[in-house]
């Protein structure tokens, strides 16, 4: 049960069980239909005459019904870990300090000042999205707040109000410790900031020869599948028949089978770039900027602007060759493992000419030396 005024106002949900239940039930059972499979074929290929089959089929129908029987058992056990852990789970907020404490039986206890927090960002998984849950990341510039910073499987109005909270403490609000002037009195809050003009992903859209370059990207990881399919075709040094010939596809037809495979990779990978160019966005606010993107997973990092380190404005060749250019606003947080995804820190604003990268560029140099100086190292 909630054991902080925190918990409460913004409670976990208890679709969470469910949806660790389902991904651990999901994996066992990818597992077990592999087993069954790897089953069915040496009981295919390895039956000999005289009952040998029948025998190597019952030692597998009884191999699998063991695994399943194990995979069930596996179940409920976990059904009792997750309540455990879900029951134990802990997170409150102070004046100076964010606390987040889970685990059953080596629990983690990690304390974040906001002050050192680089980002907030929000995310979910293509199961959150079909559950309607949030994860809420906090990172500093500690690997260990990648791994342990974060609030996962709350609703919507709960990681909007997580998340509104922390970028309000970051910001000095009910913050504790203020900085000092020279004189020895708190120094004046720095206010928000005012830009001249909109600084959004529509006021600086990604140039449309930016898919010239993901094209590019889409025919290299579509013969990257082709290279691997025809790998597997054609027999190895010391054999005359290979994998696909065992299953009856020979001849024309394997090279049919490589070219549809090069056709369907790149065209896919393409439409993904398209999918992720339409649900990109970013935009300066007084205080961060906001970025949000994904096609299948999706995520919405905020950067206050005192956290940046650095502003990179870089070119890969087929960039230079097209006029491009990618901005790369670094904080000094540390990469988050997001699920099993390495999640770089920072945030890109890819596609953009290269006058309108260097305009960017100077925006937010300018805006950096407003907040603290000393902090951004700008």
């Amino acid at each position: 049960m909630p054991s902080t005024p925190l918990q409460v106002q913004y409670p976990l949900s208890p679709r969470k069980f469910w949806k660790k239940m389902i991904e651990k039930t999901t994996l066992w059972l990818t597992l077990l239909f592999g087993f069954s499979v790897a089953g069915v074929i040496a009981f295919i290929f390895l039956q000999r005459p005289g009952g040998a089959g029948s025998s190597l089929s019952t030692i597998t129908y009884s191999s699998v019904g063991m695994a399943l029987f194990l995979v069930i058992v596996c179940i409920g056990v976990y059904a009792l870990y997750v309540k455990a852990y879900i029951r134990r789970y802990y997170y409150d907020a102070n004046d100076n300090f964010v606390t987040i404490k889970k685990g059953v039986f080596a629990p983690t206890e990690i304390h974040v000042q906001y002050q050192k927090i680089q980002d907030v960002y929000v995310d979910q998984d293509i199961l959150d999205r079909i559950m309607g849950l949030y994860d809420v990341h906090i990172a500093s510039a500690t690997a260990t707040s990648g791994m342990e910073a974060h609030i996962d499987g709350v609703e919507h109005e709960a990681a909007e109000g997580l998340k509104n909270l922390l970028l309000t403490r970051i910001q000095g609000g009910s913050v504790v410790g203020t900085p000092q002037s020279a004189g020895g009195a708190p120094a004046a809050a720095m206010g928000p900031v005012h830009l001249a003009e909109e600084v959004s992903s529509k006021a600086y859209p990604i140039a449309g020869t930016w898919l010239v370059q993901q094209a590019v990207t889409s025919l290299i990881m579509g013969l990257v599948w082709a290279g691997l399919v025809t790998y597997i075709a054609f027999p190895r040094r010391n054999s005359s028949v290979s994998l696909l010939d065992m299953v009856g596809l020979g001849g024309s037809r394997i090279w049919f089978l490589i070219v549809g495979v090069f056709c369907v990779a790149s065209i896919l990978q393409f439409v993904y770039f398209l999918i992720w160019r339409r649900t990109y966005s970013f935009e300066f606010l007084p205080e961060y900027i906001v970025m949000r993107s994904g096609v299948i997973a999706r995520s919405e990092v905020h950067l206050p602007y005192r956290t940046v380190q650095d502003v990179v404005v870089k070119q890969g060749i087929i960039e230079r060759l097209l006029g491009l250019a990618t901005v790369n606003i670094q904080n000094a947080a540390a990469a988050q493992m997001v699920g099993k995804t390495l999640v770089q820190s920072g945030i890109n604003v890819p596609g953009q000419p290269l006058d309108q990268a260097n305009k960017l560029s100077d925006i937010v140099k300018n805006i950096t030396l407003t907040k603290n100086p000393t902090q951004t190292g700008l």
